[in-house]
């Protein structure tokens, strides 16, 4: 679990700290912790590609507030996790405009702290089941990252499915492709013609009746799909942008 808590009480810092070390032992995780004082210090280490999963963010920093930071780092990472902490429930109105996962006075910070975590990590555990292609053939059983599969393709074997990941990792999996495509999400994955199913993340151009994906893989759109095809990349790239 990678964790940053921003305090400029030092003390109360390490406290913190210590809390979210013992859940993680306790829920077998191992611990990534940067304990620091101030907002300016977290942001110049999260520019410095140290994000985080969880932030635990004291409310009242000098220099940048814990609410402005909170805000910087929702800007920044949408996913990202925030926990509130402050010695006042005054604060607690303004800081749900950041959208935090909760908000703790101090003085309750040993008991609801460690619940915290656990609701976040159980939350980001159910998530990541869900971005998981469970590959199943007669020499393995493989969970593949969805984001990674760039398209799956028929085998000239009707009962196969190629699975294509980012790479040029090739999967095979003994199931028909209308098979495989029951346990993708259908807001990301996408029948072009009877023997393709691209994940839309990886397009690149769609020009005429084809597609070119990342790796400079090019396919064809059959023209019974076409406009279906053009009106759901459409959809998917709106939801991006």
């Amino acid at each position: 679990m990678r964790i940053a808590i921003v305090d400029d009480d030092r003390e109360f810092g390490k406290k913190a700290e210590e809390i979210a070390r013992k859940y993680c032992e306790e829920a077998g995780e191992e611990a990534d912790i940067l304990c620091v004082t101030a907002g300016d210090t977290l942001m110049e280490a999260a520019e410095g590609g140290g994000s985080r999963d969880i932030y635990i963010l004291d409310v009242e920093l000098s220099g940048m507030d814990g609410l402005e930071l909170a805000k910087r780092l929702k800007e920044r990472d949408g996913d990202a996790d925030i926990i509130i902490l402050s010695n006042y429930e005054k604060y607690a109105l303004p800081a749900y405009k950041v959208r935090p996962y909760d908000y703790i006075v101090k003085e309750r910070y040993e008991a609801e702290l460690p619940d915290a975590l656990a609701g976040i990590w159980r939350e980001r555990q159910r998530k990541a089941r869900e971005d998981i292609y469970l590959l199943e053939n007669d020499e393995m059983k493989k969970l593949l990252r969805l984001d990674k599969i760039v398209y799956l393709e028929k085998e000239k074997k009707k009962k196969y499915t190629i699975i294509h990941c980012f790479g040029g990792e090739d999967y095979s999996e003994k199931l028909p492709l209308e098979k495989a495509y029951e346990k993708l999400p259908k807001e990301s994955f996408l029948y072009i013609n009877r023997g393709h199913i691209i994940n839309m993340e990886y397009i690149t151009c769609l020009e005429k009746e084809e597609i070119t994906l990342a790796d400079s893989v090019r396919l064809p759109v059959s023209r019974y799909r076409l406009t279906k095809v053009k009106d759901e990349i459409a959809k998917y790239w709106g939801r991006q942008w």
